[in-house]
């Protein structure tokens, strides 16, 4: 295992960087550019930076090689697509229960599940290695990217 937490690797906004955790590129404002999708922490050793990119493969940074593509580090579901608010997940152990995002940070996502049970025993915040650990993953897009087609909105 890697330097987890050292001061030496965090992301452009000083966000700590630890094995498994998920990041995207950013531009000069901060704005998440999506065509290079999210890449996940592999290895951190002194102060190379493993990243697998599932879109590109496997790839080492140095700490100014985080500074110049901007990476950000996010939570993202188990299949590395970035979670954002009012995204409707399904936990893919505890019988399939399904459940909306309703806050996320750089270190957890906070979950609202449907009925009482929940995921992980009806765990409310839960953690990148938790998400995983559950198989949460994005069954529906979030309020502000749905659309009115024609009659009332679904």
């Amino acid at each position: 295992m890697g330097n987890c937490e050292s001061a030496m690797v965090h992301d452009s906004y000083g966000v700590p960087l630890q094995e498994g955790c998920w990041v995207e590129c950013t531009n000069k404002k901060g704005e998440g550019q999506t065509r290079q999708g999210t890449g996940k922490v592999k290895f951190i050793y002194n102060d190379q930076i493993t990243f697998y990119w599932p879109s590109w493969g496997t790839y080492n940074y140095t700490q100014n090689d985080i500074y110049w593509y901007g990476l950000r580090r996010i939570m993202s579901d188990k299949a590395g697509t970035k979670l954002q608010k009012d995204q409707l997940v399904q936990c893919m152990k505890d019988g399939y229960q399904e459940g909306i995002v309703i806050s996320v940070d750089t270190e957890s996502v906070g979950v609202s599940w449907v009925g009482e049970k929940g995921c992980g025993n009806g765990r409310k915040l839960l953690s990148q290695n938790e998400v995983e650990q559950f198989g949460l993953k994005i069954i529906g897009s979030n309020a502000r990217d749905r659309k009115c087609v024609a009659g009332p909105c679904m």
